[in-house]
C-alpha cells in the first residue's frame, strides 16, 4: 500500500498558461492555501502540518515556473524540514512526502546553482523512495 498522506497537486494548469500574465496566478493561488494551512497547523499541528508541507512544496514548484527561484528554494526547504519532523514520529505515512519533498529541493537547488547540495538531496529522495 502506497505512503501518501496528503495529495500533490502541481499548479500546472495556471503556470502553463500562454496568455501574459497568467504565470504569475499560480504562484498566488497556491500562496493562500500556504498561508490557510499555515493558520490551521498553528492551532492543530498534527492534522495540518501535512498539509501545509505538501502546499510549501507546490507553491516551490509554482514559484519556480513564474522565475522567483529562489523564494521556490525557500518554501521547498520549510517543506523538507516540515516533512522531516514528521517522518521522526511516522515513517511509515511520511518519508514518502519527505522523498518527494527532497526531490523538489534537488531542482530548486540545481536551478540557483548549488549542485552539490541538489546531488545530496536528489541522492537522499532516492534512498527513501527504495526503503
Amino acid at each position: 500500500m502506497p505512503k501518501w498522506s496528503c495529495v500533490v497537486v502541481e499548479p500546472v494548469s495556471l503556470t502553463h498558461e500562454p496568455e501574459a500574465g497568467r504565470r504569475e496566478e499560480g504562484p498566488a493561488a497556491i500562496e493562500e492555501a500556504v498561508q490557510l494551512y499555515r493558520r490551521l497547523a498553528a492551532t492543530n499541528p498534527d492534522a495540518y502540518e501535512p498539509d501545509l508541507a505538501s502546499s510549501l512544496r507546490n507553491w516551490a514548484i509554482g514559484l519556480a515556473e513564474a522565475g522567483h527561484r529562489e523564494e521556490g528554494l525557500a518554501a521547498v526547504e520549510e517543506a523538507v524540514q516540515l516533512c522531516r519532523r514528521l517522518a521522526v514520529t511516522n515513517p511509515d505515512a511520511y518519508e514518502l512526502d519527505l522523498a518527494m519533498s527532497l526531490y523538489t529541493l534537488s531542482l530548486r537547488l540545481d536551478e540557483v546553482g548549488r549542485r552539490d547540495e541538489a546531488i545530496a538531496a536528489s541522492e537522499e529522495a532516492d534512498k527513501l523512495m527504495q526503503s
